[in-house]
């Protein structure tokens, strides 16, 4: 049991973090995926910034 709980566990924090960077990517206008690191997403100044690293990058790492 506690296998498939980490195996669930673990997709969903691979597809939180997708989401986060494909959400936080399109909120930017002219950010590239390619081009740029995804923490810029997180930096100050950046459009939803906050958001993006506390719900995004810290719920993956608290």
């Amino acid at each position: 049991m506690s296998g498939k709980f980490a195996m669930i566990a673990g997709v969903l924090g691979v597809a939180w973090l997708v989401a986060m960077v494909v959400i936080g990517g399109a909120s930017w206008d002219g950010y590239d995926h390619v081009a740029q690191y995804i923490s810029e997403l997180g930096a100050n100044g950046a459009p939803y910034g906050w958001h993006v690293s506390w719900l995004g990058f810290c719920r993956l790492a608290c």
